[in-house]
This record gives C-alpha cells, structure tokens and sequence, in this order.
C-alpha cells in the first residue's frame, strides 16, 4: 500500500508505504524535491532499495530457530 504527496507550489513531494515484506514495516519519506523533475521518484526507489536491504539482513540475523533442535545446534 502507498501513498504520496507534492505541493508543485513548494516543491515538496512526500511518499509513505506500508512494506508487506517477510518483516514488514512502514516507510515515509518526506522531500524537497521538485515533483516535476524527472528523477523525483527516483529518489524513493533508491532509499526503499536500501532500507529494504536493510530490513532483509535485520529480519534474518534475528530469525528464531524453527524447532529445538535448531536452536541446540547454535
């Protein structure tokens, strides 16, 4: 789910999500960017890629282990 923003006045253009990732969790964005440019988005798409990276790597190094067995293993 996503949402955005822009004021063309102000020159602002804001941008929130709700991520449905194995580990979800909830971006905003909030710019000053020109929305009429023409790499307004790809601001967003660069620092969703990032904090997606990032979410990836917390959600699997804090994984729990499925069954005891696992967890005895470690």
């Amino acid at each position: 789910m996503q949402k955005y923003g822009a004021s063309y006045n102000r020159s602002v253009f804001h941008n929130t999500a709700v991520v449905c990732a194995p580990s979800p969790y909830v971006l905003s964005i909030f710019t000053d960017i020109n929305p009429a440019a023409e790499e307004s988005t790809k601001v967003f798409r660069d620092i969703a890629a990032v904090i997606d990276e990032i979410n990836t790597a917390v959600a699997e190094r804090n994984a729990l282990p499925v069954n005891a067995e696992e967890s005895a293993a470690d």
